[in-house]
């Protein structure tokens, strides 16, 4: 009975702990997860290129009314705000879209914009009727101000005459200042384990404007993770990684905005892949110090059998 009754102990205490190991690794281990590492290095993960970024401003009309003389009416509605966020670095496509009515045998209507400073310049003229689109170009740097003049004009030819109508409008904006995203947490996942199996990392952070952030991890084993995202900021990222040799390495990641701006690199998170038995040692010590109630329950089991 005695012997019977160790028997009984034994393979409690072993079913216990076997159960906690299993869901313990299941976390740790590549359940599915087809998040490829690559070679690249660090030098090639430079910012994405710049973006263009498109700032509409409204219409522009010039009207010409019969019969003789001309009434000539001018608008221009502007509809949204020109105070944008260029990140590190854009280039913004300024439009304005344009209705010329130049209903007289010898009339013209005209338009154009302009950045005030500036050669860049877009026109249009029709001696009939025409709708269409202006476009300026302007690369911007975060805190620089630019400002976009608009004009048009209605000319009514008569003999040798020219009667003309002109109405010029100045519209400012500004790059404001991007953030990069604050430092990414330092990794969390197991901090050893065996060659060729597959461990599961996650972190996260967040970025001052609200930007979507982009997350890249590195192995120290020579590989880079790929830029993985668009993630909403403070939301958590996971990947996983397997080291085909034994030896300590780090893993440690930085997160980039949706306009390339980056962060600093995080805290490293030491790591120990070894084959030797110390490492499952290791790992078994971590479970309980992990799982505190588990280690008072086998305790408790030892001391009242």
């Amino acid at each position: 009975m005695k012997l019977q009754k160790n028997l009984s102990k034994k393979s409690l205490v072993m079913a216990i702990i076997l159960l906690f190991i299993g869901t313990s690794i299941i976390p740790y281990v590549n359940a599915g997860i087809n998040i490829e590492s690559s070679n690249k290095t660090d030098t090639q993960t430079s910012e994405k290129p710049m973006n263009v970024i498109d700032v509409y401003f409204g219409t522009l009309i010039v009207r010409g009314n019969e019969p003789l003389p001309n009434e000539v009416t001018f608008i221009i509605i502007p509809l949204s705000n020109p105070n944008i966020d260029v990140g590190s670095g854009a280039t913004i496509q300024i439009n304005v879209s344009y209705e010329l009515y130049a209903p007289g045998w010898h009339d013209d209507a005209s338009c154009y914009i302009k950045i005030v400073g500036t050669d860049n310049i877009a026109t249009a003229t029709t001696g009939e009727t025409e709708t269409g689109y202006l476009n300026l170009y302007l690369d911007l740097v975060p805190g620089q101000t630019f400002i976009v003049e608009f004009y048009g004009n209605y000319t009514w030819w008569y003999g040798s005459n020219l009667i003309g109508e002109d109405y010029a409008f100045a519209y400012g904006g500004a790059a404001i200042p991007n953030y990069p995203p604050e430092t990414p947490d330092k990794p969390v996942g197991p901090t050893a384990g065996r060659p060729g199996v597959s461990y599961i990392y996650s972190s996260k952070t967040n970025d001052p404007d609200g930007d979507q952030i982009y997350y890249m991890f590195d192995w120290n084993d020579g590989s880079y993770s790929d830029w993985l995202g668009p993630f909403l900021s403070g939301d958590v990222v996971t990947i996983s990684h397997m080291w085909a040799t034994p030896g300590i390495f780090t893993v440690r990641l930085k997160a980039m905005d949706s306009y390339g701006t980056l962060s600093q690199w995080s805290e490293p998170l030491d790591i120990n892949i070894s084959k030797s038995k110390a490492t499952y040692k290791l790992f078994f010590m971590q479970l309980l110090e992990n799982h505190l109630y588990l280690s008072s329950l086998l305790r408790h089991i030892l001391i009242r059998n």
